[in-house]
């Protein structure tokens, strides 16, 4: 290959997958080495050119080229299929996602192997999907994998258990060890079996996917205990369909989702800043998940500033919202999720907690709440001394194609 690799992200999209997988093998080919090799001193078996599997890895994840429909927006290529191309706009520089794998998590120590590129590579070596990669490497030796699984559980399952013991202390949760356990499951589930139905990311560690599943199970648990023991009442607030409490419950649960961050044992205690969110990459990443133009609020791309300002004030508004404003809120404008999805979402959990619910929330309601949501906020945001716009637009659902 003669031509030098493309320098913007939109431009590695254009390419074949094989081509792409090369291309970023040029660019990252002393970063692949050292990764795999350090994992080799580790003990862990390594095949022969895992490096081009790993670029493959990373190729796959950016996602694909989006299609423009008849009417000139553009449409997903695979419904709900998540990658970086959800978080990287198109004309962002390749080397703005290369930094963010590979920028050390000790900034003190530039040196240190432990990047999200080692997480991913971890990854990687577990997975089980033969679908997933490159030709050569397949089929995939079962047994390199499951050694693979072996060192990350026993290197991470003290970080989760100790995370469910701070996060819920004095006895709350019965056994934090099997709740742990499960957690581990789902991740294998989900990112690692051969019918696994995404493929790990590397947009945090993997021990704080771990814990947050973990935590999701150990709310899951709690409620359907405090269930149990009749502590759980519903209650109509202002004729909507949901109770207070089950609102609550569930901002709960999706509270951690936007960061992904976890808190670490001491021994174990980790910068995670780079595993926060994609809030934190540098360049011009599509980092920022609120978009302001939800609430009517024009920022200019270029003012990053100014808008990390007013995400911050959105998020303490949110704080002082009723419940179902705030949840439906939540999961569209930062979320990213379509208005049907939202109510099918939450028509599950309420009836996972109240047995007599039969009719859930609609998908109405939920643009009712959202339209509440939203003029409930561009108040706040005014007592705050925010500039509100008084000309008022239709409220947005924040995802294209929505």
């Amino acid at each position: 290959m003669d031509q030098p690799p493309p320098e913007l992200f939109g431009e590695f999209l254009k390419l074949p997958l094989p081509l792409r997988a090369e291309c970023i093998h040029r660019v990252g080919e002393q970063e692949f080495a050292a990764t795999t090799e350090y994992l080799r001193t580790t003990g862990l078996t390594v095949p022969d050119k895992f490096d081009r599997r790993l670029a493959w890895a990373v190729a796959s994840n950016m996602g694909e080229l989006p299609v423009t429909g008849a009417a000139g927006t553009a449409e997903r290529t695979r419904q709900g299929v998540r990658s970086y191309q959800e978080w990287w706009v198109i004309d962002a520089p390749f080397a703005d996602l290369w930094r963010f794998l590979t920028n050390p998590f000790w900034r003190s120590n530039p040196g240190h192997t432990s990047t999200l590129l080692y997480e991913l590579t971890l990854s990687v070596l577990c997975e089980r999907k033969d679908e997933w990669q490159d030709p050569p490497s397949r089929p995939i030796d079962e047994r390199i994998a499951n050694e693979t699984f072996d060192y990350v559980y026993s290197t991470n399952n003290t970080l989760v258990v100790g995370y469910l013991r701070k996060k819920f202390p004095e006895g709350r949760l019965v056994d934090p060890e099997a709740i742990a356990n499960e957690a581990w499951a789902k991740m294998y589930r989900t990112h690692w079996d051969p019918e696994a139905s995404k493929r790990f990311l590397a947009r945090c560690r993997i021990s704080t996917l771990v814990c947050l599943f973990a935590r999701y199970i150990a709310l899951d648990k709690l409620r359907v205990r405090s269930s149990d023991q009749g502590r759980v009442e519903r209650r109509e607030d202002e004729g909507d369909d949901l109770g207070r409490k089950d609102e609550v419950s569930l901002l709960e649960q999706i509270g951690t989702t936007d960061s992904c961050s976890v808190e670490r044992e001491e021994d174990g205690a980790e910068d995670l800043d780079a595993a926060d969110s994609l809030d934190n990459s540098e360049g011009k990443a599509k980092s920022r998940r609120f978009s302001s133009e939800a609430i009517g609020i024009p920022i200019t791309p270029q003012n990053e500033l100014e808008a990390k300002e007013l995400e911050q004030m959105v998020r303490k508004c949110l704080d002082q919202m009723p419940p179902k404003q705030r949840l439906v809120a939540y999961m569209i404008w930062f979320e990213k999720m379509r208005a049907k999805d939202v109510a099918e979402c939450l028509y599950k959990k309420t009836s996972a907690v109240n047995q007599d619910v039969k009719k859930g929330i609609s998908e109405a309601a939920v643009s009712e709440h959202l339209k509440k949501a939203r003029q409930t906020l561009r108040r706040l945001l005014r007592e705050h001394g925010v500039d509100v716009p008084s000309d008022e637009k239709k409220a947005s659902t924040g995802r294209k194609g929505a």
